[in-house]
């Protein structure tokens, strides 16, 4: 088990976001399948000109390798993603816009039923 907690700063279209992670990782292997699963939380401290308290995500991705017939393997990858919005940001609607901004590039990724989901618990949260 690889245990993480680390903060990252990064820029979004010109605004600082701060995020807080704490993540587990775990490896098991048998004789025809491997999986590799990660958990974690991680929280927005910073966002978009914004001390932020209140947002918090719950996310599992788990791959499994497994061993069809020798030479050919299966990759299997699992998403689980939770958002809590919790906060009251006195410019929400803004906060919510960028995002969802930020979300819609991640879907251009592959992820958007996922994100979906993500998207309308920030719009739920805002109201």
């Amino acid at each position: 088990v690889i245990l993480q907690s680390f903060i990252m700063e990064m820029e979004q279209d010109g605004s600082p976001v701060k995020i807080q992670f704490r993540y587990a990782t775990k490896r098991i292997v048998d004789e025809h399948r491997e999986v590799v699963a990660f958990s974690g939380q991680s929280q927005v401290r910073e966002a978009f000109g914004a001390v932020i308290s209140g947002v918090r995500c719950r996310e599992k991705h788990w791959f499994v390798l497994s061993e069809i017939s020798p030479g050919v393997t299966m990759v299997k990858v699992c998403m689980s993603r939770v958002v809590n919005f919790d906060c009251d940001l006195p410019l929400c609607q803004p906060f919510v816009d960028r995002t969802i901004q930020m979300l819609a590039k991640q879907k251009q990724m592959g992820f958007e039923a996922l994100l979906e989901d993500v998207e309308r618990r920030l719009f739920v949260g805002c109201q």
